[in-house]
């Protein structure tokens, strides 16, 4: 008999909804433990409700701050969001942690962790803090990681078009 697992995700965004949902929804189906964190972006609550996921929304004043420059309000972002994240995860055993933020988490606590990137490296340098700290990037096979690419988990697809697989649909 196989162990229950419990997993652990971070939605910061629709798309990470949508790369997601079919994979939360499998684990569930069999069994394992999942626990789903959001921030208000957009769409993202209304998505994750009418799924009837149990979930918690670590921000739901939205993580940008108005007034003070996208990069300063970027960096007091990511200080607050670990903040509520090792909170949130405080006394609770993963078996692996899904998400941006949720690699630092990882790092700290000793959990396996996972990184989906659908950028290279070369147009997204921000996402290195989480290629550094992950245990295995996902990223599509095209996708040049750099110096990231011997520990990346490579898949022949795209990410923003994964939702869409004909596995995948309703239609």
């Amino acid at each position: 008999m196989s162990k229950n697992l419990r997993f652990l995700f971070y939605l910061v965004h629709p798309a990470k909804f949508h790369f997601h949902k079919v994979q939360i929804n499998k684990l569930i189906s069999k069994g394992h433990k999942v626990d789903i964190l959001i921030n208000s972006k957009d769409i993202l609550e209304d998505l994750v409700k009418e799924e009837r996921w149990n979930y918690s929304n670590i921000f739901p004043e939205g993580r940008k701050i108005k007034g003070l420059h996208v990069y300063l309000s970027a960096l007091i972002a990511i200080v607050k969001t670990v903040h509520r994240l090792l909170i949130f995860t405080k006394g609770k055993k993963y078996d692996l942690f899904i998400g941006d933020l949720l690699t630092v988490i990882g790092k700290i606590k000793g959990i396996d962790t996972l990184f989906p990137a659908d950028s290279p490296l070369t147009q997204v340098p921000e996402q290195s803090l989480f290629l550094h700290t992950a245990t295995h990037p996902i990223a599509p096979h095209i996708n040049n990681l750099q110096q990231f690419n011997k520990k990346t988990i490579k898949y022949k697809g795209y990410k923003a078009l994964s939702h869409l697989h004909p596995n995948h649909t309703w239609f």
